[in-house]
């Protein structure tokens, strides 16, 4: 049994099962590439330029105005300064109320106190609710009873 918390399921498919998640995988980044053949195509053609691009690159400058160099600089300030607030919202993020004892979360769920225990300490735990929504039990099962079911 691994410990790590990427479920890698591969080994418990069945053939079929494992075709299909590859065939889906490598149709996935044949999209991917797709999307991205634009952008490798006009870096093919910038590297042909290769040392002639520096004499072009005050032509590829001049196609914009002033006004296009002007709105870009202001487009640029705008998304480092959202990045950099961005990145100051984790410090500020609101205290956590103090974690509730088993027995408080026991009563606010109307469950067991004992179930409730036995389910923090199972790998997996199936919660069942009643129609309002509210959790009635919890059962706890094996990590691996799904591939067991399946062996068997």
């Amino acid at each position: 049994m691994s410990c790590s918390l990427i479920i890698d399921a591969r080994r418990q498919l069945r053939w079929h099962e494992r075709l299909l998640s590859d065939a889906s995988t490598a149709i996935l980044w044949s999209g991917w590439l797709w999307l991205c053949l634009p952008l490798l195509r006009a870096y093919a053609s910038l590297a042909q330029l290769g040392p002639r691009l520096s004499p072009a690159l005050p032509d590829l400058l001049a196609l914009g105005s002033e006004d296009v160099l002007g709105q870009s600089v202001v487009a640029l300030i705008g998304a480092s300064g959202t990045l950099m607030a961005w990145n100051r919202l984790p410090a500020r993020r609101a205290r956590a109320a103090p974690a509730l004892s088993p027995r408080e979360q026991a009563q606010y769920f109307e469950l067991p106190e004992q179930e409730l225990r036995a389910g923090r300490e199972a790998a997996v735990v199936v919660v069942h609710h009643d129609a309002q929504g509210r959790i009635v039990r919890l059962e706890q099962r094996a990590l691996c009873a799904h591939a067991e079911d399946r062996a068997a």
